[in-house]
């Protein structure tokens, strides 16, 4: 008898997401991918055939769906979740071989032992396969509601993991702390930095990769070019051998990143340091500054349960399966083209770090290119945030922006997040009204420098003078210009105003304040500072 199989291992967004660095967030990633093409090959090896994904090689979800024509279904899932937890416990000696010697090994592997959540149900084919897909995802669903709740390993006295409460040190300590030979590459850690095993082996699985660019790095991209980047990059190899110090070129780019650096220098060498960092600085930027904010980018397909339930045979949905996977493919070369850096792209799910300058545009594109691949719509959040946030609130932050999108369906929502001040969440633009173009005309005139920065507040003072005051739509646009032409002339006023003409209440106007101040860090960089 044959059967339809389901298959799903998680956790996805909190495993991926516990991370204080680009470097972990992307080897979260990258396990979860690995992890999932190794139980999609094992389904393959076991004489299965592939529905989603439609074959081993390619980008893999966390869910795989089968045909099993012969054979135990219960037998299969079982050989599937041992072959995945096996390839993690192989994983994870492989990477540690070297640090054998500072592993608490008990804990250590119990923790990666018991990391995947694993689910899976099946059916017997009736020959009717969108009633039969139906019946299993059902199952599966009701499986997750019993969900196994595996408590880790614990010793008493052994510290809690920073990036995961749930789990012990890993390490063994030396007085409390992690042991010197740690603190050095590949791994860094700090002194109290006391890592678990997962944690651990992201640290080390992204150590081993190229590089990810930091977080400092992609919000310097809002204000360098792409030529600019690659050569201060190749000046400061010989700059920080000659200087002896243990940082990127990015990080003494911004304003406080100079005296950061000069605290590894002892007193003696420090006033030739500060100067060659200074000399180095000002020839990258000119002696301008930079705004130290970059967007996080998190983008979902659209009810893509109905989309789903459209397909009418094993085949037509293996082709959708393939269709999501040369999308998958897509994003990230969209992303690369924005200057930014794929983390996550698995069906229909998209994660990237980009320059404010390019995150709009960027969102924009891959909406339009899974449009053109699936016939379905996807809705984006984007965060902008300050590259020294917390790299897991920030990401929390672009969920809540996909989640803000996801109430209208097939748009885009933005969140501004500023150090000190009060968080702006937008409502979702549907792609529909073009916001690449609105955003870009806002953004220009805010950069332009013909209103000054603190236009947008103004005009919520008066927003919030006029609530719930019964007043004409007429005065309250009228009241706006008047606040409008107390500035310079040009361009940009003429679209303020034609965007003020727009308003009715004095909500509104409010809304638009509030775009405002959201378009001038979207700008990256004033014109003026404009780089080559």
């Amino acid at each position: 008898m044959s059967h339809l199989l389901i298959l799903s291992i998680g956790p996805v967004q909190d495993f991926i997401a516990a991370a204080r660095r680009t470097n972990d967030l992307k080897a979260g990633s990258e396990l979860l991918e690995q992890c999932a093409k190794a139980a999609a090959k094992k389904v393959e090896q076991q004489g299965s055939q592939l529905i989603f994904p439609a074959g081993a090689d390619e980008a893999a979800a966390n869910k795989i769906l089968a045909r099993i024509e012969n054979g135990e279904p219960c037998q299969l899932a079982e050989n599937v979740e041992q072959s995945v937890r096996d390839f993690l416990i192989d994983k994870w000696r492989q990477v540690t071989e070297r640090y054998s010697s500072y592993l608490n090994h008990e804990i250590a592997e119990n923790q990666i032992h018991n990391l995947l959540e694993f689910y899976s149900a099946w059916v017997p084919e009736t020959g009717d396969y969108p009633e039969d897909r139906k019946r299993v995802e059902l199952l599966l669903a009701s499986r997750k509601a019993l969900r196994d709740f595996i408590q880790p390993l614990s010793a008493p006295g052994l510290p809690k993991s920073p990036l995961d409460s749930a789990r012990d040190c890993a390490l063994i300590l030396q007085d409390g702390k992690t042991p010197s030979f740690l603190q050095k590459p590949p791994l860094r850690l700090k002194k109290r930095e006391t890592l678990d095993a997962v944690s651990l082996l992201k640290r080390l699985q992204g150590s081993s990769n190229n590089p990810v660019p930091s977080t400092t790095l992609i919000a310097l991209r809002s204000t360098i070019t792409e030529q600019k980047e690659k050569s201060a990059a190749e000046n400061w190899k010989k700059i920080r051998l000659k200087i002896r110090l243990d940082c990127e070129f990015e990080d003494v780019m911004f304003s406080d990143g100079i005296e950061q650096a000069l605290e590894e220098v002892n007193e003696a060498r420090r006033t030739a340091v500060k100067s060659a960092l200074e000399s180095f600085r000002k020839d990258v930027l000119g002696g301008r500054s930079c705004e130290p904010y970059y967007s996080i980018l998190i983008a979902d397909g659209d009810k893509m349960g109905e989309c789903i339930e459209r397909l009418t045979t094993i085949e037509s949905h293996q082709e959708f399966s393939r269709k999501l996977s040369m999308f998958a493919s897509m994003a990230d070369d969209i992303v690369k083209k924005n200057r930014g850096y794929c983390i996550y792209t698995g069906g229909d799910d998209v994660v990237a770090l980009l320059p404010v300058t390019t995150a709009i545009s960027c969102a924009s594109e891959l909406a339009k290119e899974f449009t053109a691949h699936t016939s379905g719509s996807l809705s984006a959040g984007l965060a902008v945030v300050h590259h020294k946030e917390s790299l897991q609130l920030s990401l929390d932050r672009a969920r809540a922006a996909e989640k803000e999108a996801k109430k209208k369906r097939n748009a885009l929502a933005i969140a501004l997040y500023t150090r000190g001040g009060q968080p702006i969440r937008l409502e979702a633009d549907p792609w529909s009204s073009n916001p690449s173009e609105s955003w870009r005309s806002l953004t220009e005139a805010m950069q332009a420098n013909e209103v000054s920065r603190g236009f947008p507040y103004e005009l919520r003072e008066l927003a919030r003078e006029f609530r719930g005051v019964v007043i004409d739509t007429e005065r309250i646009r009228q009241e706006a210009i008047r606040v409008l032409n107390r500035k310079q002339g040009g361009e940009s006023k003429k679209i303020i105003e034609n965007e003020i003409m727009k308003i009715d209440t004095a909500d509104g106007l409010e809304k638009l304040s509030l775009r405002l101040v959201t378009a001038r860090f979207l700008g990256g960089y004033l014109k003026e500072g404009k780089n080559d």
